[in-house]
Formats: C-alpha cells, structure tokens, sequence
C-alpha cells in the first residue's frame, strides 16, 4: 500500500518592491490606481499574516483551509490536522522547513528588535 501524496505546505510570497515603487510613484504623480493599492495592500496583508502565523507555530491545511497550531514540543512531533477527514498532517521538520528559507522567521526577528 501506497501512501497518498500530501499537499505542501504553502506561504504568502514576499511583496515584489517593483509594485511598491509603482504605487509610489504613481502616488507622486497625484493619480490614484486604486487596483494597484488593492494588490499591494492584499499582499501586505497575507505576508504579515504569514509571519505572525509562523511565529506562533500555526499553519493553514493545503487540503482544506483549516488553521491549526503544529506540535513543536520535539524533533519528530506529527502534527494531523483537525478537521474531520480531512487526513493531512505535517511533521514538525517539514514545518520548519517550509518557511525557513523563505525569509519569514527572520522578517519577523528584524521587526521585534
């Protein structure tokens, strides 16, 4: 028997700074690209969720939506998610190593200090 394959684990992406330029400058020229604002702003929004998600050991279910706490008490810490039949589970290295190198952890470190 075979063991299905599990969806990875998914973060916000960084903000590309080439839309934050544009909604400067477009800014600078007193226009108002309320599109461009809504873009810039959603991003903003979810990245920052990420890093507070992260920090407080929580991850939302790539199966079905759910956010739930990850166990960190030790190396081998199997996490299931909550959700009823659902059956997705992640480890608690595949945790860490779904944000580790995408700037997340430290994003966060560089806020607080």
């Amino acid at each position: 028997m075979t063991e299905k394959k599990r969806e990875k684990i998914k973060w916000a992406p960084r903000i590309k700074p080439d839309l934050i330029q544009q909604l400067y400058q477009t800014g600078a020229l007193g226009m108002q690209d309320t599109e461009l604002c809504d873009e810039v702003g959603m991003r903003l929004y979810f990245r920052c969720q990420t890093i507070v998600w992260v920090q407080n050991d929580k991850v939302a279910c790539p199966r079905c939506g759910r956010v739930f706490v990850v166990q960190t008490t030790h190396k081998e810490a199997v996490t299931s998610c909550p959700t009823e039949g659902c059956e997705w589970y992640t480890t608690l290295s595949e945790y860490q190593q779904s944000w580790s190198k995408k700037r997340i952890w430290r994003a966060y470190d560089d806020y607080i200090t």
